[in-house]
């Protein structure tokens, strides 16, 4: 399994001499004759929390396409016990689902602290469900189904990135 946020550190080195394209050298390499400019790279991760397995697969899949790093967990239970957990720059999570719900989620994590960016997703009709998810700390709740676009826009929005 890979780590939740991938770095990916380059330095470009220039020299006013030499004609050549510059190079790419790694951090720990030899010095650089006149300029350097390193670059980070974060590629944000989405924790996708849903125990319909094609829909939370389809999501994941849908936040790779779209340049995220994704992972599914078909329970809350089990995203919390995730190596990863602090990793994630979002999360998209059910309300509905067996043991934790999406709201007692996001209670438990505002409770312990843990900022990040939380989306709930239901097909549950009722309206108090709005102000509950808002209440646990969520920025937003969406209805299934819901418009793929849309969600990619709140995951845009909780992460903080105008451009993607």
């Amino acid at each position: 399994m890979l780590p939740a946020q991938s770095m990916l550190s380059v330095t470009i080195a220039v020299s006013d001499n030499n004609p050549t394209p510059p190079e790419l050298c790694s951090t720990d390499g030899p010095s650089v004759p006149t300029a350097e400019a390193t670059f980070l790279m974060k590629v944000p991760s989405v924790a996708v929390i849903d125990d319909d397995e094609a829909l939370g697969l389809s999501v994941t899949d849908f936040m790779r396409a779209t340049d995220y790093r994704a992972e599914h967990f078909s329970s809350a239970e089990a995203f919390l016990v995730s190596a990863h957990l602090l990793g994630f720059d979002c999360i998209i999570a059910d309300i509905q689902m067996p043991g934790i719900s999406g709201i007692e989620l996001a209670q438990q994590l505002r409770k312990q602290n843990i900022m990040t960016p939380i989306i709930l997703i239901t097909a549950l009709p009722y309206e108090h469900l709005d102000d509950e998810a808002i209440t646990a700390g969520a920025l937003c709740l969406l209805r299934k189904p819901f418009v793929m676009e849309l969600l990619a826009g709140w995951v845009e929005k909780g992460i903080g990135r105008s451009n993607h």
